[in-house]
């Protein structure tokens, strides 16, 4: 069977919504989040299909050659196949090496029954992690974390969905947060501000959430939602908000009323490598660590050029 090539835009929104019913694997697919990357940076989009074996990604265009990405920074994505197609990831992976690529990035996330694609020994394999909670279980909080949700429920934040107007202070909390952390955003103001515009709107797949006290945003928490899980995606507090208690407070709402509707799962993101202290936070609700991996392959004409860089 050959590899069929797409585009975003051919694919059905009943066929993306599928993406999203399988465990875990599919929890970033969704139109908007698609096509805001083809808007922001003009990647050309492919969609690979063999059978109902599916990758869709992005493909980067340098003067050197072109680099593909399942999805972009490391967001969920990967060969999604059923339980007894596998073995059809292999001709997505062929289709992959006749286009000599000059860098490849696959994120896959393993879904709960443990099937998945076989890679090719080109690829290394690099272990990235989540925490997932299930919403449907009883709360297994941390005395840290219990008292640090009293904290904030005594200073009286009002948790809401954000408005359009509120976009100035989300900038600003944004820009104080990186001014405060010195950490380096790998997305551009636009997409967070396109973003957050999004997740104003009731309903939708973008949820944009403040925390406030005496209508001064403290918080905002950015999340996506498909029909059975919830993932958040980014947080910015200024220093009140912080001092406060005002992620706590934005968490134990979210936790709470997505457990009231029937969302199954919280995904609370990507933990980086070695941070302990993301991880005890992550923990202390009870969410389960989940390993996921990056499968990468440069050629030796990239490798040249990252050595090169480097020295």
């Amino acid at each position: 069977m050959s590899v069929d090539l797409r585009k975003i835009d051919q694919l059905a929104p009943d066929r993306i919504e599928s993406l999203n019913r399988l465990p875990i694997v599919g929890v970033f697919y969704t139109e908007f989040l698609l096509n805001i990357w083809k808007r922001l940076y003009q990647w050309e989009d492919v969609v690979l299909t063999a059978g109902d074996t599916c990758l869709i990604g992005f493909i980067k265009k340098t003067s050197l050659g072109n680099i593909f990405y399942s999805l972009p920074f490391g967001w969920y994505g990967g060969v999604v196949c059923s339980a007894d197609n596998a073995p059809k990831g292999d001709q997505i992976f062929a289709w992959l090496e006749q286009r000599s690529f000059l860098q490849e990035n696959i994120v896959q996330l393993v879904p709960e029954g443990g099937y998945g694609p076989r890679y090719p020994d080109r690829y290394t394999q690099k272990a990235l992690s989540t925490h997932i909670l299930d919403l449907q279980a009883s709360p297994d909080l941390n005395d840290n974390t219990r008292r640090n949700i009293r904290a904030a429920n005594d200073a009286g934040f009002k948790i809401a969905r954000c408005h359009e107007r509120d976009l100035p202070q989300f900038l600003s909390l944004l820009r104080q947060q990186v001014s405060r952390t010195q950490e380096r955003r790998r997305l551009p103001e636009d997409f967070y501000s396109e973003l957050f515009l999004h997740g104003c709107k009731a309903p939708g797949d973008v949820i944009a959430l403040g925390a406030a006290l005496q209508e001064e945003l403290c918080a905002v928490h950015l999340y996506f939602r498909n029909a059975e899980d919830i993932f958040y995606f980014d947080g910015v507090a200024s220093n009140k908000g912080k001092e406060l208690g005002a992620n706590f407070a934005i968490f134990d709402h979210v936790i709470m009323r997505n457990r009231e509707e029937g969302q199954l799962r919280l995904n609370f993101g990507a933990t980086p490598v070695g941070d302990a202290g993301l991880d005890r936070f992550k923990s202390g609700w009870g969410a389960t660590k989940h390993t996921y991996h990056e499968f990468s392959r440069r050629s030796l004409l990239k490798q040249g050029i990252d050595f090169m860089v480097r020295r």
